[in-house]
């Protein structure tokens, strides 16, 4: 889910890079009394430019990594356990993550081509979708510690509703929010990008979350609780920052300054950029049918005690983490590595081959309910195919955007549109596909 909403933001700054380049040229080609940059006191624009980067995502993974919680607020409330068993998980249970998926990319599709050609009022947006991701976590923050065990449906349609408002405003946020760093020069960005990786922040929050406490239901409490002060903190920030010199300095233009291609255009340029777009779909193929519809559902090995390891930081260690850190890896192992016409068929030769392997392997691991037989039983070959999957896709997610300006023959505005549209119109067409997975295990 992580890797899907990166994919989301990505193409988004791909295409907003260029417009940063393009105003940070246009200043220095004033003479140097002009745009001569004010100094950036206690560096705070930098750390809100990371704050925002961290937002842009941690509003979505961060109700998926929290599983725990969730599996406590939809268990069998007659059993003793506080959380079931993989083979007495209840229906909400096994399908709140696959659900979770289609709940929040689709208006998160929709809304962000909506909102990016919109660009009037982006400080008020951006802080007025702040305002609200906080009053939704607020109302998370207050269910945490309400007893809805005698109305379970009725909490799962109002969680999915809520996450629904929630996907609304980040895409608002996240439009915005790139627009406002798209006038500024790209140093700037690049401390937006880095806050991009700061999901792993949100995973070890909850691994801290469930170490220091006792019951899942203070544990959602207190992860709620902390996720909603990590976005007013990016408020106060936020409010404080456009008040500083160097952002009055630099947001001051208003002028559109984007390419617009023809529709004939559009179609040549596809022919050379297809292997980007071709990656970019079996990643999101890959991403909404496995993780984390089908990750979170795996138990560990049986024959283990119930100790910590298995009751606690399984999931949250194995799926969470491993993926946040890996897929950092990936891509700084892949950083240098561009797809160019000698090589596209390597690149997806393995993509393929890769799919093939991993998707069989997840639907034959130790993923419960299932009538499915299990094959592969051992902790460590789900955690293996976990870190191998995590490294694939911080590959396809490096490779499909940073080849577009060597395929794309100079064109890359009109690249990172096309880019935009596929990715958009991919996650729609696959955000069922982690439902269908459920399903399958019990075919």
């Amino acid at each position: 889910m992580s890797q899907l909403k990166e994919i989301d933001v990505l193409r988004k700054i791909s295409f907003l890079s260029v417009l940063s380049h393009k105003h940070e040229e246009k200043r220095k080609s004033l003479p140097p009394s002009i745009w001569k940059e004010p100094k950036d006191d206690f560096h705070l624009v930098h750390i809100t430019m990371f704050l925002l980067g961290f937002m842009s995502l941690m509003p979505m993974t961060f109700f998926s990594v929290a599983n725990d919680y969730w599996l406590f607020k939809f268990r069998n409330s007659t059993m003793d356990s506080e959380t079931s068993n993989g083979e007495d998980r209840t229906n909400l249970q096994q399908y709140f993550q696959s659900i979770t998926i289609i709940v929040q990319t689709v208006p998160s599709a929709i809304l962000s081509a909506l909102t990016m050609t919109y660009s009037k009022y982006i400080t008020e947006r951006t802080i007025g979708s702040l305002i609200s991701l906080a009053i939704v976590f607020a109302v998370f923050v207050i269910f945490a510690k309400i007893n809805t065990d005698a109305w379970q449906t009725g909490f799962f349609i109002l969680s999915m509703i809520l996450l629904f408002i929630n996907s609304v405003f980040l895409s608002a946020f996240q439009s915005s929010s790139l627009l406002l760093v798209a006038k500024l020069p790209q140093d700037y960005l690049m401390y937006y990008m880095i806050g991009q990786n700061g999901t792993v922040l949100t995973t070890l929050l909850q691994i801290v979350s469930l170490t220091v406490t006792t019951s899942s239901s203070t544990t959602g409490l207190m992860y709620f609780i902390a996720g909603t002060i990590f976005i007013l903190i990016t408020l106060i920030l936020l409010v404080l920052m456009i008040r500083t010199e160097v952002f009055k300095y630099y947001v001051t233009e208003t002028d559109d300054e984007s390419d617009n291609a023809t529709f004939s255009d559009m179609k040549e340029l596809m022919k050379e950029i297809w292997p980007c777009q071709l990656l970019t779909c079996f990643l999101i193929f890959n991403i909404c049918l496995i993780s984390p519809s089908l990750t979170t559902l795996v138990e560990p090995q049986k024959g283990q005690n119930y100790d910590l390891w298995t009751s606690k930081y399984f999931i949250p260690v194995t799926v969470f983490l491993i993926n946040d850190v890996f897929c950092i890896v990936g891509k700084l192992l892949t950083r240098k590595i561009v797809v160019t016409k000698s090589n596209q068929w390597w690149h997806i030769s393995f993509t393929l081959i890769f799919t093939f392997i991993e998707i069989p392997f997840y639907f034959l691991c130790n993923a419960q309910p299932r009538t499915l037989p299990v094959i592969f039983h051992q902790d460590w070959q789900f955690i293996v195919m976990n870190i191998l999957n995590a490294l694939y896709s911080g590959y396809v997610i490096n490779l499909s955007f940073m080849s577009l300006k060597t395929l794309s023959g100079g064109q890359e505005n009109a690249a990172f549109s096309i880019i935009n549209v596929t990715a958009s119109v991919l996650g729609m067409v696959f955000c069922a596909n982690g439902l269908i997975g459920v399903k399958l295990l019990n075919i």
